[in-house]
């Protein structure tokens, strides 16, 4: 009974990186559990495994809609511009176009639009 314990609880650590992985939803749990099936008996690949299973993913940056204006055949148009997470400053865009526009402009360089 004692043998059967040990086995149990030396084949849990082993498999602790993946069970990390697991409980955190981690987007490369599979590639994270082949390296700690295939080089988890090697401590470099345990301890990558494990490292591997507490980063997070990096932050996706943001879809985000400018402007919605008719196209060809009545259908509307969508132009989107992505932004990072955390924009440094705020983009000013033309009504008409949707095109980023200089701030002392009056008219717009792509379409020629008065801007206000």
């Amino acid at each position: 009974m004692r043998t059967f314990l040990g086995i149990v609880l030396c084949f849990t650590i082993y498999l602790l990186p993946t069970g990390v992985a697991m409980l955190r939803k981690h987007h490369n749990e599979g590639a994270i559990f082949a390296l700690n099936f295939f080089l988890g008996w090697t401590v470099i690949g345990w301890v990558g495994a494990l490292v591997w299973s507490l980063t997070s993913p990096p932050s996706a940056p943001q879809q985000v809609v400018v402007n919605v204006q008719p196209g060809a055949a009545g259908q509307q148009a969508a132009v989107a511009t992505t932004v990072p997470a955390e924009p440094r400053t705020v983009a000013e865009f033309c009504p008409q176009c949707g095109k980023r526009r200089d701030g002392t402009l009056s008219f717009c360089r792509n379409c020629g639009a008065k801007l206000t």
